[in-house]
């Protein structure tokens, strides 16, 4: 296969999570797995991200020695530094302590809007973008409603970063990681019990914002309504009016162009997204 960014571009491969399941009372020793999503929903994300005019990382579908996965291409520059979150926020809060291997909360002291807000002052869009003379923070604020539209709970201070230009920019990089997003996780039996029952909005509810400090119980939309409210005005307007001009053909004709996906993954998707579109735009 040939590289699809052409022969200097750099990908990273994701492989796919096996999760190994509880063995029931009455069967002990039986061992059950199951393989999440994450593949598929970097690709749908990917592609969701292109129709909202999100800049977003390039996604393919792809196997590596016998493991099916997704890869992204390299966001970095030739001659570029990038950094994540988690380092800038650390040089203006004292507070904030980076994930360890002892200390694996979720929810980061630090990490939050005042922080995301402080470090991204003065920097600008992600570079060889239409957004690369905005306000960094204005293109922040839109990957967080498309993290609301696509019930990404993943927004962790290491899941955005900054690029340092050999001049001196300081630009957003585009959104990436999206794995999480779209109940990658869900196995299709919760997926069939919830649109069965017409649950799908009350599951979209609980999508909480809990990678960010002291917003456990914040959802993914409230989130995204407070960066919203930080922007100018015109990059609020212009973000609501991206997310609510991706309609539901548009997006079922996307879910059904992805291969690896149930038919219960794509009904619960297209579902998904039309419900967190209406509680966004709302």
């Amino acid at each position: 296969m040939s590289n699809p960014g052409g022969p200097s571009a750099r990908w990273l491969f994701k492989p796919r999570t096996v999760k190994v399941l509880t063995a029931p009372k009455s069967a002990p020793c039986t061992v059950r797995t199951y393989q999440r999503g994450e593949d598929w929903a970097e690709k749908v994300a990917a592609e969701l991200a292109h129709l909202a005019g999100v800049p977003a990382a390039l996604v393919e579908l792809a196997t590596l020695d016998g493991a099916r996965g997704s890869m992204s291409r390299d966001l970095q520059p030739p001659g570029w530094g990038m950094h994540g979150g988690g380092v800038l926020i650390e040089a203006v809060d004292e507070r904030y302590q980076p994930r360890t291997d002892v200390d694996k909360r979720a929810n980061r002291v630090g990490h939050n809007l005042d922080n995301v807000e402080r470090v991204l002052n003065g920097a600008s869009g992600p570079p060889e973008t239409a957004y690369s003379d905005w306000a960094a923070f204005d293109v922040f604020a839109g990957f967080l409603a498309f993290d609301a539209w696509i019930a990404n709970t993943d927004r962790h201070e290491d899941n955005w970063q900054v690029l340092h230009g050999p001049n001196g920019e300081l630009q957003l990089a585009p959104s990436f990681d999206h794995g999480s997003a779209l109940g990658s996780g869900l196995m299709d039996e919760k997926r069939a019990a919830l649109l069965t029952d017409g649950d799908v909005r009350r599951w979209c509810a609980r999508g909480s914002a809990h990678r960010f400090e002291g917003m456990g119980s914040t959802t993914l939309v409230d989130l995204a309504r407070a960066a919203l409210e930080r922007t100018s005005s015109p990059a609020r307007a212009y973000w609501l009016a991206q997310l609510a001009s991706v309609g539901r053909d548009a997006c079922h004709a996307l879910v059904e162009s992805v291969p690896e996906m149930s038919a219960s993954a794509r009904t619960f998707v297209i579902d998904l997204l039309a419900v967190n579109q209406e509680r966004i735009c709302s």
